[in-house]
């Protein structure tokens, strides 16, 4: 009852009291420990939580919960990444298709930027949970990160697909069209003055880009109304397309917002 009523260190003491019972008699019960664990952790009370989850861990007790909980102490309350990772690790090789630790591994991956790694681990999240539009969305970020274009709009795609108000999805998408048309017109702005052709065939492609970015970013101010970042790139795009009635609009949300 304690439990259940978020008393969490009344309940710890009590599970505790439990275990040292069944100690006494010279039996182990794992799962009142495991509940005192439990109960710290969630009571906040991370040091004392870390001393029963490694009881656990070294009385051979393995669950998948225990070796998440440790990594998630480490990593968000201590800031120890790499004791963080060891448990892990050691959980990843006991319970490889535990999805929670799955999911801590990949987070340890993004922090660090090894986009291969998250990619690969990503898409065996969504093997057990498929229509996760987050796993989807940063999926898409990974390949980005890593000029894989074309599966990038698949996953954010997809993410949008899933819920279709999802303002991030839609910003992305828009802004890696927006990117792209930057980097060919980078690269247009380097050819020979005489390559007249050549340059508006790439202008050409660059300004097919913004068109489609323009709808992604629109429906992202749409759901997300008065984010700069959106307004400003909208803004940029409209000019370079010479939609003026378009400029005047995103012109005149901008001074809304930074008024």
């Amino acid at each position: 009852a304690l439990y259940n009523e978020a008393d969490y260190i009344n309940a710890a003491l009590s599970f505790q009291k439990t275990y040292d019972i069944t100690k006494d008699l010279g039996g182990t019960d794992t799962l009142a420990l495991s509940n005192v664990a439990l109960a710290y952790d969630i009571a906040g009370e991370t040091d004392m939580a870390l001393q029963k989850y490694n009881e656990l861990v070294d009385m051979g007790f393995n669950d998948p919960l225990v070796y998440n909980s440790l990594a998630n102490i480490y990593m968000t309350n201590k800031q120890d990444t790499a004791t963080a990772e060891e448990y892990i690790t050691k959980g990843r090789a006991l319970f490889p298709n535990d999805y929670q630790l799955l999911i801590a591994e990949t987070n340890l991956y993004l922090g660090r930027g090894e986009n291969e790694k998250a990619i690969a681990n990503l898409q065996k999240a969504l093997e057990t949970d498929p229509t996760n539009k987050t796993i989807w969305f940063a999926l898409g970020t990974n390949y980005e990160n890593t000029n894989n274009r074309e599966k990038a709009a698949e996953a954010y795609q997809k993410a949008i697909d899933i819920d279709p108000t999802y303002s991030d999805a839609y910003y992305n998408m828009g802004a890696m069209y927006n990117n792209e048309a930057a980097e060919i017109i980078e690269a247009a702005n380097e050819l020979p003055l005489d390559a007249v052709e050549e340059y508006d065939r790439e202008k050409a492609k660059a300004d097919e880009l913004l068109k489609k970015a323009v709808p992604y970013l629109e429906k992202s101010e749409e759901l997300n109304p008065g984010n700069l970042a959106t307004l400003q790139t909208l803004k940029q795009i409209y000019t370079i397309l010479k939609n003026m009635e378009k400029l005047q609009e995103v012109n005149d949300k901008i001074k809304e917002v930074t008024q």
